[in-house]
């Protein structure tokens, strides 16, 4: 007997025997009972099938529904190619606008610099020189560029603050590139979902479509030219030796000099560049004591650290022995090269002083041109510091003589100008080989935030809390002799940090983002073949463009997607914080796979085990597979963990240095409802 017949029955028996008991009645047979409970049984029954149409309902979902396993390796080649579909139609809009870049320098290379009449869409209106610049009307809040006003009419130009804007390289260039605005709305036409689309000039301009007002809170330090997809873009990846010199000349105004000149050599390298720094007097040391005889890959951590020794040199003092520290740079750079190490592409040495006692001719012969002149391995690029300085030749020749370039440099405000003229010469090889483009995908990084502001801001940070905790003890200073108070106080700032940081929203002052960049070549014909460098188009793609592609309904619960570059670093993840306490940390771009997958064992910390050790190389090395890995995990806002066995699969995204892995807990959450494409729109997880 089905319970609801048994309800209706006891309710009917109970109220029965109640009456006949007060009225001394027959009682009501069971056999009667049972058959007014099954009648209105079948009534309730019947009217609910009617209403609620369940036959047809439920005959739809037994025909057409199933159960299914998840193929993970299918779903990672699934995910894989609808991620290259998106990447290919913005190579193909990137490709558009770098055919007119160089087809419009070439027709107005003959053509002379516009007058002073001439005016400028300018980003930064406030700050253009007088009557020189367009306004920029009628921006609109669009949310589909992170809701910033903007005119989809036209671009508008940045110029970095220490470049002239009216120069006449720069603003001829400017005038140019004006016929980019015509592809740059067809791009977007034809891909609504196409992000910034811009191009940045070797002279320092950067035109960006479409149109905006630049922000200039709290300053503006952006260069197009120091950004990672310029600086991977125009360039091959490379090897830097970094040689400062510190003998006792170096007092003063050469000291700050020479540090301005290697923090900004510092800032024009990428994570597929490496990178160490050398001072010398009479002896020569790395400014890291740890990085000793190394190069070191130059993610943002390692910059950030060879920047603090560079701050720590000690005084100048003694004389310089130029011959030691050139023979060990170019020991170094023999090394990495004669063992496959490093960028295996491109060296140089970059020399940093106030001048030379002679051009080192012997040493370079028999360090740099064993295969001839034509065949040296290492460029040279030298540096000169000081305003009069009796001899230059020698450091002219040193540069020229290998294939590098001279720059002389008298104040702190032309070093950030002056520093990036390297970039062109090592674009050389690409420029004499004009067939081919090579096309770059840059790893995570915000938007346009520069590194520095993460220390500016932390520091601002500090200070504030410093006087928040002064003013606290002033209204307080009695609670603070009883150590219970003190705890409870600690304990309620650490809970109120951990719930900002666990605030998603508060990240979205950061856009982060991945970029496709080419060099776009000067294809100008002339007697004498010219390597010129006109600089680098590019393109954005959100990192929530890239979780969206990934398919995140058809994953289930617990389970998710992410991206690993070729260097291991990861460009999107569910666990990834690159956020802490509204400021970004100082190495949010360079996260390992192996710190956010972490696997279960006894391990010390940094002891990573095999098992993550091999999934990364295969990842790195785009392979496509599969691998299980017992892992641990963290749950309900960081509050509890657990293990859980998680199957990777992993495929390559073709024509990016890419791989898309596909974290699956098959136990527990390896199936989904599949319904017929009738229904797609129904499909649940």
């Amino acid at each position: 007997m089905s319970s609801a017949k048994v309800i209706v029955i006891l309710f009917f028996y109970t109220c029965t025997v109640r009456e006949c008991v007060q009225h001394d009645f027959e009682p009501v047979k069971t056999a009667l009972l049972q058959t007014w409970a099954e009648k209105l049984y079948f009534e309730l029954w019947n009217c609910g099938e009617y209403i609620t149409n369940r036959k047809s309902l439920q005959s739809k979902y037994n025909k057409e529904a199933k159960l299914e396993g998840r193929n993970g390796q299918v779903l990672a080649a699934n995910i894989s190619s609808v991620i290259k579909s998106m990447m290919d139609k913005k190579h193909q809009a990137l490709k558009r606008i770098l055919d007119i870049v160089e087809e419009v320098a070439v027709s107005a290379h003959d053509k002379a610099a516009p007058g002073n009449e001439y005016k400028v869409r300018n980003a930064k209106p406030k700050t253009a020189t007088v009557n020189t610049s367009l306004p920029l009307d009628y921006l609109t809040v669009n949310s589909h560029f992170y809701n910033t006003p903007v005119n989809v009419s036209y671009s508008s130009v940045h110029v970095p603050t220490y470049v002239y804007d009216r120069a006449s390289d720069v603003i001829k260039a400017i005038k140019w590139s004006e016929h980019l605005d015509e592809t740059f709305k067809k791009n977007y036409e034809k891909d609504p979902r196409l992000s910034w689309q811009y191009f940045g000039s070797t002279t320092g301009f950067m035109r960006q479509y479409p149109a905006m007002e630049w922000p200039n809170k709290p300053v503006d330090l952006y260069d197009c030219r120091m950004r990672p997809w310029y600086v991977e873009a125009a360039a091959s990846p490379k090897d830097i030796l970094i040689l400062v010199d510190n003998s006792g000349s170096m007092m003063g105004q050469s000291k700050i000099i020479a540090r301005h000149v290697i923090n900004t050599l510092l800032d024009t390298l990428s994570v597929n560049d490496f990178v160490n720094v050398l001072v010398f007097s009479n002896v020569t040391n790395e400014v890291v004591p740890c990085f000793e005889g190394l190069l070191v890959q130059a993610t943002l951590a390692n910059i950030r650290e060879l920047k603090l020794g560079v701050e720590h040199i000690a005084e100048p003092n003694n004389i310089s022995d130029f011959s030691e520290a050139l023979t060990r740079a170019f020991e170094t750079l023999e090394k990495y090269r004669e063992r496959n190490m490093g960028a295996m592409c491109n060296q140089a040495i970059m020399l940093v002083t106030d001048g030379v006692p002679e051009n080192f001719y012997e040493l370079f012969k028999s360090h740099n041109w064993k295969n001839g002149t034509m065949g040296m391995p290492v460029r040279v690029f030298t540096y000169l510091i000081g305003r009069e300085v009796p001899e230059i030749r020698d450091m002219k020749w040193m540069a020229c003589a290998n294939h590098g370039y001279f720059v002389h440099l008298s104040t702190v405000e032309e070093v950030r100008e002056q520093v990036v003229h390297y970039l062109p010469v090592m674009a050389r090889p690409l420029v004499l080989h004009q067939s081919h483009h090579p096309v770059i995908w840059t790893p995570l990084y915000a938007d346009v935030i520069d590194p520095k502001m993460t220390d500016y801001e932390w520091e601002i940070k500090e200070c504030l809390q410093q006087r928040t905790d002064t003013i606290s003890y002033k209204k307080t200073k009695d609670q603070f002799f009883y150590p219970i108070n003190e705890a409870k106080r600690k304990h309620s700032r650490m809970k109120q940090e951990l719930n900002q940081n666990l605030n998603i929203n508060r990240q979205k002052k950061y856009n982060l983002i991945t970029s496709l960049a080419m060099p776009a070549f000067d294809k100008k014909t002339e007697m004498t073949k010219v390597a010129h460098l006109l600089g680098v188009v590019g393109t954005d793609v959100p990192e929530s463009d890239l979780r969206e592609a990934m398919s995140p309904h058809l994953l289930g619960v617990n389970n998710y997607a992410f991206i690993v570059t070729n260097n291991g670093f990861i460009v999107t993840h569910p666990d990834l914080r690159p956020v802490f306490e509204d400021i970004l940390k100082p190495n949010y771009n360079s996260i390992d796979l192996t710190e956010v997958e972490l696997v279960d064992s006894d391990n010390n910390p940094r002891e990573f085990d095999q098992s993550i050790l091999t999934l990364r190389d295969y990842i790195i090395n785009q392979t496509t597979g599969d691998q299980e890995i017992t892992v641990k995990y963290h749950y309900d806002d960081m509050r509890r963990a657990t293990t859980a066995d998680r199957h990777y699969y992993y495929s390559v995204v073709e024509g990016t240095p890419f791989t898309l892995v596909v974290a699956l807990q098959e136990k527990h959450f390896g199936y989904r409802v599949k319904i017929p494409d009738r229904f797609q729109s129904l499909n649940t997880t």
